[in-house]
């Protein structure tokens, strides 16, 4: 096949929206469309080579696979094996027990469906996934385990039926993607049936290509780079994806293969020097670019500024440039006689895949301790996760309560809510995601809210608004709530470090305040939360700021001191969040007689007594309460009044 320095040209075009929306560039708002980009190239350059190989008689599937190891494992093996130090020294075990399983997934390229089970691409969680970017390479490698042997079982049909053929299934895989979006966003994200038309759109350009002759155009090859542009500067995490807004980077893609051969005004600026250089080492670039940013996360009690996440790109490229030069190109133009051979590369593959997988079965089982800290401080977080059941169901109801939680409003549900408004008049319903799951649970185990005799929890891990998760309950609650004849005494919903308490005759909020632990107050959206509060002091609303505990454990070595260390917050982390938590409550208090308590106030952080010790912690990670935590903030707190009286 013939070299068009256009598409690595194209490359650059793809991978620094890519590096850059993870860097937290708003303006690249859209720049996880780089990957579509990825998909559409990839698909083209494969499906060339495999039809040149099927039309001259000369097709090997395990020579297919062997140039698909030289080409992927070398670069992410050593990428793999250059996280394992800086994991095992700044991850909380929960954290390296996720991170464990992630190398699992990697090497037998799932972690596509491992990322899809955990959360979805936009929480805030994910940006602390190290490997999370890896998902895209799993979609890839699951798509070139079958379209090979589609192709060579089929190609007896006449490369014209075959290649209607595959029009066709990219048809219903982009049918497929839309119905995803709408029913299950987060598997329509990751999963390889709803990202496979991707892959097939440039299957359909090298069909078109390799031995025809396709014209220049101008015009067309234009366009397609202002799709690619467009898609990356006004698509956001909003906009459903993939589904048909995808076919703007797609498209455009196609259109650039297609059209921008030499002599085009695209080919001539994508063929620039730099963009070519950024295009050849745009794999290891994409591949050092997420440990970078997740680690510096990680190690931040604040989201990183502008200047260090752009340094942090820049160290992606020349990172990526030595992995290129003294990785990729040794073991894809083999230089030494121990890696000129298919078997010694399939071996020694094999070998470095045991080891990362075995490394990930020691950090599973061991709970993402690897023997690093005191058995007591694992043990305590073993038995903190915040996801468990913590009432009997049928106890509580046959004690004439009716206290429960589900994920889901399911026509079962629906009818028990019905017999408990029944039974016990107005009740108090808890929607949300994780954390108010550890809301709903603070409420049940707190001595001050024994006598509840009707909450009602339906909290989903990960949920978060309805505009940008479908799959969560809330619209089929406002429903549910609006077409029956009684109401809640108080819906309280729950997002992401903040709570409200929202009256039923204002339950449909869209206003919210994203925590990510970031050292800037977003006036805009707690100003817009307040007015929509304003003038409810009846319901007592709280707003609860948490911050990312998980750096400022790790900052003060928390596990490494063992049982009888200080478990304080630096000095400077408790001024940090004294002045953001003193922010808020300015803004907060603009709305009249809302009532503001902080959870720093709650739990008493400037105190190191309170802050919980390797007994009794409360969190089990950088956010959520152990049972002690949750316990302890609900005893602190009338939750259900809204009381901010100390115990």
């Amino acid at each position: 096949m013939k070299y068009r320095r256009e598409i690595d040209g194209l490359r650059a075009v793809a991978v620094m929206p890519v590096i850059l929306f993870h860097a937290g560039f708003s303006v690249f708002s859209g720049g996880y469309v780089g990957v579509d980009v990825f998909f559409v190239i990839s698909g083209y350059l494969i499906t060339s080579i495999l039809i040149a190989e099927l039309e001259q008689g000369r097709f090997s599937i395990v020579r297919f696979y062997e140039r698909r190891v030289r080409r992927i494992l070398p670069a992410l093996f050593f990428v793999l094996l250059a996280c394992l130090p800086f994991a095992y020294m700044w991850l909380l075990p929960p954290q390296l027990k996720d991170f464990a399983q992630s190398l699992v997934s990697v090497v037998f390229f799932g972690s596509n469906v491992l990322f899809w089970i955990e959360s979805g691409y936009f929480e805030s969680a994910a940006e602390l996934k190290p490997l999370l970017h890896t998902w895209s390479l799993a979609v890839e490698e699951q798509y070139y385990l079958i379209f090979p042997m589609f192709l060579l079982i089929a190609w007896r049909y006449g490369r014209n039926r075959v290649f209607w053929s595959v029009v066709v299934i990219s048809a219903m895989s982009l049918l497929l993607a839309e119905w995803g979006w709408r029913n299950d966003p987060d598997a329509n994200f990751y999963l390889a049936p709803t990202r496979a038309w991707e892959l097939l759109a440039g299957s359909i350009c090298a069909f078109l290509i390799v031995g025809r002759a396709v014209k220049s155009n101008g015009i067309l090859s234009v366009i397609g780079l202002a799709a690619i542009v467009f898609s990356v500067f006004a698509f956001d995490e909003n906009t459903p994806f993939p589904s048909i807004y995808a076919l703007f980077p797609v498209v455009g893609t196609a259109l650039i293969i297609l059209f921008a051969r030499q002599g085009t005004w695209v080919a001539k600026l994508l063929s620039m020097r730099v963009l070519v250089g950024i295009g050849l080492i745009s794999y290891s670039a994409y591949l050092w670019h997420q440990p970078l940013f997740a680690f510096a996360r990680l190690r931040s009690s604040s989201e990183p500024d502008h200047y260090l996440m752009g340094a942090l790109a820049i160290a992606a490229l020349v990172l990526a440039w030595g992995t290129w030069r003294w990785v990729e190109q040794p073991f894809r133009r083999p230089t030494s006689p121990m890696l000129a051979t298919r078997r010694a590369v399939f071996v020694a593959s094999g070998a470095f895949a045991a080891f990362i997988v075995a490394i990930g079965i020691v950090g599973h089982t061991s709970q993402g301790n690897f023997y690093r800290y005191d058995p007591r401080i694992v043990s305590s977080l073993r038995d903190a996760e915040y996801g468990s059941p913590v009432v009997d169901l049928e106890n509580r109801v046959d004690d004439g309560q009716c206290v429960f939680s589900a994920p889901h409003l399911s026509e079962e549900i629906a009818n028990r809510i019905g017999e408990c408004a029944t039974m016990h008049g107005l009740g108090v319903l808890v929607i949300g995601d994780s954390h108010a799951t550890n809301l709903f649970h603070s409420i049940v185990r707190s001595e001050r809210n024994v006598s509840t005799s009707f909450l009602i929890g339906i909290t989903t891990n990960g949920c978060h608004l309805p505009e940008i998760r479908k799959g969560c309950p809330y619209n089929e609650i406002y429903h549910f709530v609006e077409n029956n004849q009684f109401t809640f005494a108080r819906i309280i919903y729950e997002k992401a470090g903040y709570l409200m308490f929202i009256p039923p005759e204002n339950r449909d909020v869209r206003a919210y305040i994203r925590n990510g632990g970031s050292a800037i107050v977003d006036e805009e959206r707690i100003s817009g939360v307040v007015t929509w509060l304003n003038g409810l002091a009846e319901f007592s609303p709280i707003i609860w700021y948490g911050p990312r505990l998980s750096p400022l454990i790790s900052h003060n070595e928390f596990y490494e001191r063992g049982c009888d260390g200080d478990f304080s917050i630096k000095d400077s982390h408790v001024e940090t969040y004294a002045k953001l938590d003193s922010a808020i409550e300015g803004l907060v208090k603009q709305g009249g007689n809302l009532r503001y308590v902080s959870q720093i106030n709650a739990m008493n952080f400037s105190y190191p007594e309170d802050f919980g010790g390797c007994d009794d912690l409360l969190w089990f990670d950088e956010s959520h309460f152990s049972r002690s935590g949750e316990t302890n903030f609900g005893n602190r707190f009338d939750l259900l009044s809204g009381s901010n009286d100390g115990p």
